[in-house]
């Protein structure tokens, strides 16, 4: 009987070795969506507003947060500034303890990422989270309902 549990166990640690996930290996980090997509009003990072959004918060790794403010109607305001991600045209929000980037995109739909505490690199996050989110943006065209990426990789630096 014990050789069986033996023979058990290893197969048990191989399994479980083989379905180590990739990014602890390869020092990517995945984005978990904790909330979201849930409705609301006035962001808080652009003065007096009634705006209305889809706001989605993300863990990456342990630690860190990334918050998503989706929005149909925009005009951006002089004082931000021209930011670049991979080519991508962007603006940087001023706003004091958080790194806060504006993403137009077409059809008068917008996307802020709001990073607090700053983000040395806001890309990492950022470029893959619009690839998935086209992905699935396009599925939902179908019902118009806003979705985000529940999980998606950040690859590493």
């Amino acid at each position: 009987m014990l050789q069986w549990n033996k023979r058990r166990l290893c197969l048990l640690i191989l399994v479980a070795i083989a379905f180590i996930p990739l990014h602890a290996q390869s020092g990517t980090v995945l984005a978990v969506l904790e909330r979201g997509p849930l409705l609301k009003k006035v962001i808080p990072f652009i003065g007096p507003n009634t705006l209305s959004y889809y706001f989605g918060e993300y863990r990456l790794g342990q630690e860190k947060k990334a918050e998503i403010y989706y929005i149909t109607e925009m005009v951006p305001l002089s004082s931000w500034t021209p930011y670049s991600c991979g080519g991508l045209a962007f603006l940087e929000v001023p706003y004091p303890g958080a790194r806060v980037l504006y993403y137009s995109r077409e059809e008068g739909e917008g996307i802020f990422f709001l990073f607090p505490g700053g983000s040395d690199n806001p890309c990492r996050f950022i470029n893959p989270f619009l690839e998935r989110y086209t992905y699935f943006r396009s599925l939902a065209r179908l019902g118009g309902q806003v979705t985000f990426p529940a999980v998606f990789e950040i690859p590493g630096e």
